[in-house]
């Protein structure tokens, strides 16, 4: 997939996949964060996600297509064409950049809840399964606490001095917020209004 900037200028183009990789394969080279994805990136059959409950019901939809895919990706795997066939236009407008970081922390915590699931419910059949697992109970906590030191820095960008002290007192404890980074997004605005 190409990423793209709201006058159509390429920003990136996402790691290639490969023609086919198994479910945790797939999860595994998603949580590493090099690999982009949206809805339009994948097809199924429409009975398959049926099947499955249809996409991820999660608030904004954060995260719904990335949980949908790994779903249907541990039925059977996932085919993919080399060549990226999509561009997602990044916008200021998107929920990524302007939708309710309270909402989306909420979606972080459901998501991270559901691949721990994952990792629980999941039964390695190879060796390889097996390794695959290790790595990804190794890796896929640092992209949640990624992902949250991000909303914390959006929500800095996009509120007062006061408002981002009061939503982190609201939320620190309720989803883990990392104190230094929150110290860090707070020392930043402070200099930025000065």
């Amino acid at each position: 997939m190409k990423e793209i900037d709201e006058e159509g200028k390429l920003i990136r183009v996402s790691e290639p996949s490969p023609v086919f990789e198994t479910g945790l394969e797939f999860i595994v080279n998603r949580m590493k964060g090099g690999r982009l994805h949206c809805a339009p990136d994948f097809m199924c059959r429409t009975l398959k996600l049926k099947e499955a409950g249809g996409f991820v019901n999660m608030p904004l939809a954060w995260g719904t297509d990335d949980l949908t895919w790994f779903t249907l990706a541990l039925k059977g795997g996932i085919a993919c064409c080399p060549e990226p066939l999509v561009s997602w236009r990044r916008s200021k407008q998107q929920v990524s950049f302007s939708g309710d970081v309270e909402l989306r922390l909420a979606a972080v915590h459901l998501y991270r809840e559901w691949v721990t699931r994952l990792l629980q419910n999941f039964q390695p059949a190879t060796e390889d399964e097996t390794n695959l697992l290790r790595e990804l109970k190794s890796i896929y906590p640092r992209g949640m606490e990624d992902q949250k030191n991000f909303l914390v820095q959006v929500h800095s960008r996009n509120s007062t001095l006061g408002g981002h002290f009061r939503f982190f007192i609201r939320n620190s404890r309720k989803y883990r917020l990392d104190k230094l980074w929150f110290m860090v997004t707070f020392v930043r605005k402070v200099f930025n209004r000065a």
